[in-house]
């Protein structure tokens, strides 16, 4: 009765665990290479970027199995007593996926120590991957883009106006297109510098339950992590040389260990040898434009004269005392021709930090602690403020950020409780994440001051006589008239 309940529980949490964790894992066989006789009880480690994130032992048939692990590109350490090591490197996990890797040990020589390095080579057709299209780090690195959006595109039935655009999968509403960062349900489309991108994974068809009310599709993505070797970089990036939209962008990425465990040269496997105990991944951008949508034609705009003289002096009074707008009487003279298409006023600054901690209080126990921060003013576009009054355009500013701090706890296979009952590849994992979005729209200037909106001055009335014949309706003769005229002032 006892083992039922607790095989219960192991699958309670593995469920709930892949459901708000969005991870995936590990699975093979560890046979001889010369006989194809299975291995049991072989050790196997899972390491990113030095860091350990997994490992456990093969059964007595020689499977193993080790999950959860972050999506991104592991190396996978093999060893058992009698044969050599082997490192397999570049072992990519998917998000919500099993991946199977079947490992061949060389049996040991008279030499000690020998360790077989293996670079893994991703296969051309991967089994059950038809609606998922998944970018790691280093496809996306060789891209000429900057942007999530433009990355989402490259995959099949997905579309997106512009950079930066919503995206719409398969025909549905961008509303129906939801985003994970790290497990994190995200509000609108987060912008990460693609340096901080381990994983992108676009999910087109059969949307499991798990993520809810996705009814186009699903963007998973999944930032690195931290690593047990300082490394990390910079990129700047401009156009103001060449045009007149004077794009930049600043980005850097940073990662390294805070704590160290003292390292042991003679363990007799390489991922004793080392371990990163508290290790920090911290990267960021900054954005800005003058224009980053320009349009393709050419466009008109005010002279600096014309507008300086409509901005100090809007109106007049005519000769029969109307009040008339100098605005209405804009001729062609008064116009420029912008040839290249940059529109006035549309100015767009952003920039986002992405942090996370990794804490390793063993070698099954992992604290993680991260959150994102990103925050894009700009000034909205508007046709038709675009001809005589750009400077009226609306100020918006995007605020959101979120923080999400998570416990996992792994149990080996030859782990066993107080009553001699073996916990077999079972794991648990507790998540809490706060999100919020704010936005504002409204004047740069006046911002929250309500009442001066839409004000145009202060009117008052001065008064002069105004002497004029008139005919009389009565004698037909002609004779004076003093009459009060008013003038209009702001």
């Amino acid at each position: 009765m006892r083992r039922n309940i607790l095989l219960y529980l192991a699958a309670f949490l593995i469920s709930t665990g892949a459901a708000f964790a969005q991870t995936g894992k590990m699975q093979g066989k560890i046979t001889d290479a010369a006989t194809g006789e299975e291995i049991p009880f072989a050790t196997v480690i899972v390491k990113m970027k030095g860091a350990q994130k997994g490992g456990g032992a093969a059964d007595f048939s020689g499977i193993y199995i080790i999950s959860p692990l972050t999506p991104g590109s592991y190396d996978v350490e093999v060893s058992s007593v009698g044969y050599n090591t082997k490192l397999i490197t570049g072992v990519t996990v998917m998000v919500d996926e099993t991946r199977f890797l079947n490992v061949a040990l060389e049996t040991q020589a008279t030499v000690t120590g020998t360790v077989d390095v293996v670079a893994y080579k991703e296969p051309i057709i991967a089994p059950g991957r038809g609606s998922v299209t998944t970018f790691t780090k280093e496809n996306i690195q060789k891209m000429s883009t900057r942007e999530t959006t433009s990355i989402a595109q490259l995959s099949a039935a997905v579309f997106a106006a512009d950079d930066r655009a919503a995206v719409n999968i398969k025909g549905a509403r961008s509303a129906g297109t939801t985003y994970y960062l790290n497990g994190v349900k995200m509000f609108g489309t987060p912008n990460l510098p693609v340096s901080s991108i381990e994983q992108m994974s676009v999910l087109t068809g059969g949307t499991p339950a798990q993520y809810g009310d996705a009814v186009g599709g699903i963007i998973n993505i999944t930032t690195q992590g931290p690593s047990s070797e300082f490394f990390g970089g910079i990129a700047l990036e401009t156009s103001a040389p060449f045009d007149k939209y004077d794009n930049n962008l600043a980005e850097f990425s940073i990662s390294g260990p805070i704590l160290t465990r003292k390292a042991d040269s003679t363990a007799a496997n390489i991922g004793d040898r080392s371990t990163s105990l508290l290790g920090f991944f911290l990267s960021g951008n900054y954005s800005n434009s003058q224009d980053l949508s320009p349009s393709a034609a050419e466009v008109w705009y005010l002279n600096p004269e014309k507008e300086a003289q409509l901005g100090s002096d809007p109106f007049f009074v005519d000769e029969n005392g109307q009040v008339q707008l100098h605005s209405e009487s804009i001729t062609k003279n008064d116009l420029t021709l912008e040839k290249n298409g940059r529109r006035r006023n549309v100015r767009d600054n952003s920039y986002l930090l992405n942090g996370s901690l990794d804490l390793q209080l063993n070698r099954n126990s992992t604290f993680t602690l991260g959150g994102t921060f990103e925050r894009r003013a700009r000034n909205a576009y508007s046709l038709n403020n675009s001809l005589i009054n750009p400077q009226g355009n609306q100020h918006v500013t995007n605020t959101n950020y979120n923080a999400y701090v998570r416990f996992t706890q792994r149990f080996a296979g030859n782990e066993e409780d107080s009553s001699g009952i073996v916990l077999k590849n079972a794991y648990f994992q507790i998540q809490a994440d706060y999100s919020k979005q704010l936005q504002e729209v409204g004047d740069k200037d006046l911002k929250d001051d309500f009442f001066k909106y839409g004000r145009i001055g202060t009117f008052g009335f001065e008064g002069r006589n105004y002497q004029g014949s008139q005919v009389d309706s009565v004698t037909i003769i002609n004779g004076n008239d003093t009459t009060f005229l008013p003038t209009i002032y702001a």
